[in-house]
């Protein structure tokens, strides 16, 4: 029980850091420079299964985006649309805006370069899930004994 709790907690105080981690990273993308970038492509990809009636089960996509921009003369290639767009994706960012010469704008990071974003948006859901799962993780593996005499005690007085 007590590997249970223990690797529980770990998971819990794991999955908070990150998200305070990430909270630090998205305070600093919102100082990143803005460049001008032309757009590779850009598509979305459906990530829901069919169901047996032939309907989706929460149709769900993503958008897949490659650009090129160029910082200080050097050329960069860049797939990211926003922080933390794997755990969680806006559908209203789907839609990328750009010109009719396919230029769009990237945020990139001035001490490096390669790395860049289409959108520099607070991930306010993302950052709130995984500290919900975090502490939720924490709590269970704190009380997790007492969970479990909770049940056997419960368990015993219908027997």
């Amino acid at each position: 029980m007590r590997y249970i709790q223990a690797i529980l907690i770990t998971i819990g105080a794991g999955l908070i850091i990150a998200a305070l981690l990430t909270h630090k990273k998205a305070l600093a993308v919102d100082s990143w420079e803005a460049t001008q970038a032309s757009l590779l492509y850009a598509y979305t990809q459906n990530l829901s299964s069919p169901t047996v009636a032939g309907a989706n089960d929460w149709g769900t996509q993503k958008a897949l985006v490659k650009f090129r921009y160029s910082v200080n003369g050097d050329s960069y290639t860049g797939n990211r649309l926003l922080l933390l767009d794997f755990i969680y994706f806006p559908q209203d960012k789907i839609h990328i805006p750009r010109n009719e010469d396919n230029k769009i704008i990237v945020y990139f990071n001035p001490r490096e370069p390669s790395e860049s974003f289409v959108y520099k948006d607070y991930p306010y859901t993302a950052i709130t899930m995984i500290t919900i799962a975090g502490t939720i993780f924490l709590l269970i593996g704190i009380f997790l004994r007492k969970i479990g005499e909770l049940i056997l005690n419960a368990l015993h007085k219908m027997l």
